[in-house]
């Protein structure tokens, strides 16, 4: 795989016909030095191929692969929020699977963007004028 991505990088987010990329396939299997090796050469995260809208988080939590989820999710935790073509969650696709491993990882990533959100929102860094708005009541959000 090194000897390929080296020669042939630009082919890393191309689709197989079932319309699954590289990154997809070796996080369905839970590959996870491949997934390292494939983000590494700048794999796209976000890059989605099948026609059903499931990225390689998705597929990687719709089979318990808490180590490819973690890989994903430090790459890029803003994935997290992504669903597939019918609304489907990534949080819902690991509690209908019944990975309870997945699941904890996904609501203690969850937790932790809220935290840092409502953080920004307290430092006021962030949506400053809804903040500064004389109709809006936020008197929860201060110390």
């Amino acid at each position: 795989m090194k000897l390929l991505l080296a020669t042939k990088a630009s082919i890393i987010d191309i689709c197989n016909n079932d319309g699954a990329s590289a990154l997809f396939i070796a996080s369905q299997n839970g590959h996870v030095e491949a997934m390292k090796l494939l983000l590494a050469t700048k794999a796209s995260i976000i890059a989605i191929c099948k026609n059903d809208g499931a990225s390689a988080l998705f597929i990687a939590s719709q089979n318990g692969h808490v180590e490819a989820m973690k890989v994903l999710l430090a790459a890029k935790t803003s994935i997290i929020d992504v669903c597939d073509n019918s609304g489907t969650s990534v949080l819902q696709t690991a509690t209908k699977s019944g990975h309870v491993e997945a699941i904890k990882l996904l609501l203690a990533c969850s937790q932790e963007r809220v935290n840092r959100l409502t953080l920004l929102i307290r430092k006021r860094t962030y949506f400053p004028k809804l903040l500064t708005s004389k109709r809006t009541k936020l008197s929860f959000f201060r110390s």
